[in-house]
């Protein structure tokens, strides 16, 4: 007849052959465990350095971004703009115009291969216009 419980126990007895297959796999834990743990904390470090380096290039990346691309609105700060070149300050308004500055009229010749006569036919006649009243 079956035990009326609402559970059974195994039947008693020592199992000498269970307590030495723990002992063994506990051994080959132990045996095993250092070059496990070896091999973790290489892997670890690894990620740590690859990480390290991802972090530094995004950095670099968003420094150069911000200097070449400043925030719109934002005063120019002059540690962004180190190796750019910086516009020179502005000039006050003048009323003339660049044609109607006044100033010597810029001559550019090229003579090569023309002899001396005709180079001096050539001044002479530039310098008369160039003299002239009505420079015409």
């Amino acid at each position: 007849m079956k035990p009326s419980g609402a559970h059974t126990h195994p039947p008693a007895g020592g199992s000498l052959p269970a307590a030495l297959a723990v002992i063994a796999i506990a051994a080959i834990a132990v045996a095993v465990a250092g070059p496990v743990v070896d091999a973790i904390a290489a892997l670890l470090r690894a990620v740590i350095i690859t990480g390290a380096a991802a972090i530094a290039v995004a950095i670099a990346v968003l420094v150069v971004y911000r200097a070449r691309h400043p925030r719109p609105g934002a005063p120019a700060s002059s540690r962004w703009l180190a190796g750019r070149a910086v516009p020179p300050p502005a000039a006050p308004a003048s009323s003339r115009t660049a044609l109607g500055k006044a100033g010597p009229p810029v001559i550019h010749l090229h003579l090569c291969g023309t002899s001396p006569q005709d180079v001096a036919e050539v001044l002479a006649r530039q310098f008369l216009t160039i003299d002239s009243p009505d420079r015409g």
